[in-house]
């Protein structure tokens, strides 16, 4: 017997021998744990996925500007100038 079948097989014991407040810990803790493995793409609408799509294509086609070119942008446009 594997470890995991063991391990199974010993949850299967402690969840027949506990109470309802304790199932329902576990209960929660698998809800969280299911939660967790969806991916976020599925949540996202129809036009989200088409503009990162698009996105994604215009990158693979240089269409788009370095992270280090678009901060150094920004840095200048909050830079003030002092006051006279």
């Amino acid at each position: 017997m594997s470890a995991a079948e063991k391990l199974r097989k010993q949850l299967h014991q402690y969840i027949d021998q506990v109470d309802e407040r304790f199932l329902k810990v576990v209960h929660a803790m698998f809800e969280a744990y299911n939660e967790e493995q969806t991916d976020f793409w599925d949540e996202l609408s129809d036009e989200q996925k088409a503009r990162i799509e698009q996105s994604r294509q215009e990158h693979r086609e240089g269409k788009s500007i370095p992270h280090e070119d678009v901060m150094k942008e920004f840095r200048k446009s909050i830079v003030h100038e002092p006051p006279r």
